[in-house]
């Protein structure tokens, strides 16, 4: 009888010809890099670009982010709803679809 539980998913890595890589296989080659002091030689290791935009602080920081709330009254007249109003600062990104009135 089943209890239930699905069985854990296993992942199977194969050789670029289709052979299985055993645990044994791993074991093996990750010594054999190991030991090998030329394997990074002239290799360069890059990592992906971070999404988003870039850090207002410069350099590869995160700019600091500040929420605050107000009252629709305070953000009309600060913000305005003609052009460049409401509908420029979320076409911007700098308001949310729920601020909006």
């Amino acid at each position: 009888m089943m209890s239930g539980k699905k069985a854990a998913k296993t992942t199977v890595w194969t050789t670029p010809d289709g052979q299985a890589i055993t645990e044994d296989d791993a074991a093996r080659l990750a010594q054999e890099f190991e030991d090998d002091d030329a394997a990074l030689e002239g290799v360069e290791i890059t990592f992906p670009r971070k999404a988003g935009r870039p850090s207002l602080a410069g350099g590869s920081g995160t700019s600091p982010q500040v929420t605050f709330r107000l009252s629709p009254s305070v953000r009309d007249h600060r913000v305005g709803t003609g052009a460049g109003g409401v509908g420029a600062a979320r076409q911007e990104g700098r308001m949310s679809k729920s601020s909006s009135h």
